[in-house]
């Protein structure tokens, strides 16, 4: 069961993960040892996964942002795993998800301009064959994006 503390440890490393043991010790007023203990804690039981950089996507080249909406018109399960396993291959692909509704899967894509969206899309269409449509919408502007999780629900 997770307490006050717990969650104030993930918060904060939410919004910097680079902060000292000794740091985030004072700030949730505990001392470093059983703050580092605590993170170990948290981390072995699956509530953290290991520190990363957030990278600038328009520095690194990435202008397009995308999101490709899959329906296939047959659920043949071994295709369905190999378009998957495709899918899930490409660096491009940021995100997968199954989903319900008026399409089986969705993606968020990123490429550096319409051409390298345009190799993308027609890798997808060759591994998806005719047994599914391919919807794209293309980002104009990006109003959020956080990796930041709310704490509210938890303990």
């Amino acid at each position: 069961m997770l307490d006050s503390k717990d969650k104030k440890i993930m918060e904060i490393l939410q919004q910097d993960a680079s902060i000292t043991i000794r740091a985030l010790a004072d700030r949730i007023e505990l001392t470093q040892t059983p703050c580092r203990e605590r993170m170990i804690t948290l981390t072995q039981n699956n509530y953290m996964r290991g520190p990363v950089m957030l990278l600038n996507k328009n520095k690194l080249n990435l202008h397009i942002t995308t999101f490709v909406m899959i329906k296939m018109c047959d659920h043949y399960h071994e295709r369905n795993e190999k378009l998957i396993a495709e899918i899930t291959r490409m660096p491009e692909v940021i995100e997968f998800h199954r989903t319900t509704g008026i399409c089986d899967y969705v993606m968020q894509v990123v490429a550096s301009d319409m051409q390298h969206y345009a190799d993308i899309y027609a890798h997808m269409v060759k591994h998806a064959g005719e047994h599914c449509s391919i919807t794209t919408s293309l980002s104009l502007l990006e109003l959020k994006s956080t990796t930041h999780l709310p704490l509210s629900n938890i303990g």
